[in-house]
């Protein structure tokens, strides 16, 4: 059986360069998904996407960026774990 895949996953692949895949704690982001958001939002002037997704045994989330240095800078930040896609 196959996943399908939304429209709005489709074109923020198609859209952006860059997709890093964010993995989601056991216990969640909690109050710092709202701090990520914000700093999303100023750091790329909006110009970014996030989606749900998945990697083996792991729920994640993928942030789609135009700019591998915000990439870098949003990890370092918040000190996440991660996988990328260039």
């Amino acid at each position: 059986m196959s996943r399908s895949r939304s429209p709005k996953k489709t074109d923020d692949e198609a859209g952006f360069p860059i997709r890093i895949r964010v993995l989601v704690p056991e216990a969640g982001f909690g109050i710092h998904l709202d701090e990520m958001y914000d700093w999303l939002k100023r750091r790329t002037e909006n110009d970014f996407a996030i989606n749900a997704d998945s990697l083996p045994g792991t729920d994640a989330m993928s942030i789609y960026l135009r700019d591998w240095g915000i990439g870098k800078e949003f990890v370092e930040r918040f000190g996440l774990a991660f996988s990328t896609k260039r």
